[in-house]
């Protein structure tokens, strides 16, 4: 008996052994240093937000970053790469030959040129060549909120881009002042940043948020609206009749959002603000 004892306790103290082997695990991946070109595709052409639109694939130097049968199409007044916060794809800083595919036919190639940090590549005419703006300098020179200010308050940033077509074919042609409001308060329109053209980004701006429920991570209703160059609300239609712009978005502590305006002002497809998480 002793000796089938003395046996189980050494089969015991193998497998604990084995069991405690340190085995790594890996993953292919690519190294990401401060030389690297990261960016997002986003796809505002002025056409019907409906999957007939989509881009099936997306290819970067002709190897395929984004399909319908892999990572994903790209939608409409969307970006890819999708399902995440601050997802970027990566390449060399230079030119980049970018191309789309949409039911086995070649709709879009142009090459654009990409440099190190993070940048957004807007297509927003399949005939014209792609803004590249850069997604990195949110935050810099604004003021930082107290310590004070964490219990009840914090802040999230925003940041304009405006991709806003007059018609079917024309962008529109003035400047827009985007602006905001906290919800069911007392104050002032603010703007975010300063007026920009057709293709043109504002800073990041800091939005104080109130918390709406206090035992939570932290969020409150903002609403926006849109001032023209004369100083008027920016009228655009809802598919029917022409009014003044007005939405709301919720505000996270700590959240940087892109708000992108684009569509049509005047008609199909109508104008609506996009928003997209950078961080």
């Amino acid at each position: 008996m002793k000796a089938f004892k003395y046996l189980a306790i050494a089969l015991v103290a193998v497998i604990g052994f084995s069991a405690c082997e340190k085995h790594e695990l890996t993953h292919p991946y690519d190294e990401v240093g401060d030389r690297t070109a990261l960016f997002q595709i986003f796809y505002f052409a002025p056409v019907v937000n409906s999957s007939a639109n989509y881009i099936d694939s997306v290819y970067v130097n002709d190897v395929l970053y984004s399909s319908a049968a892999g990572s994903g199409q790209l939608a409409t007044y969307n970006g890819i790469p999708g399902g995440g916060v601050g997802r970027f794809f990566s390449a060399a800083p230079g030119d980049i030959r970018l191309r789309f595919m949409k039911k086995g036919e070649n709709v879009f190639e142009k090459v654009v040129s990409i440099q190190k940090g993070q940048q957004g590549i807007f297509v927003y005419d399949l005939n014209e060549s792609p803004k590249v703006l850069p997604l990195t300098s949110f935050g810099e020179g604004r003021p930082t909120p107290s310590p004070s200010e964490w219990d009840t308050d914090s802040v999230c940033f925003v940041r304009f881009i405006n991709f806003l077509y007059e018609n079917a074919t024309t962008p529109y042609a003035g400047k827009l002042q985007y602006q905001w409001m906290r919800h069911g308060e007392e104050m002032d329109w603010q703007n975010v940043g300063k007026p920009v053209g057709f293709g043109e980004a504002t800073e990041f701006e800091m939005i104080t948020v109130h918390k709406e429920t206090y035992n939570s991570d932290g969020s409150q209703r903002v609403d926006y609206r849109i001032i023209d160059e004369s100083g008027n609300v920016l009228q655009v239609s809802n598919g029917t009749r022409m009014g003044n712009y007005s939405d709301w978005w919720t505000g996270a502590l700590g959240r940087a959002y892109t708000h992108t305006f684009a569509g049509n002002r005047t008609g199909t497809p109508t104008s609506a603000v996009r928003v997209w998480y950078v961080r």
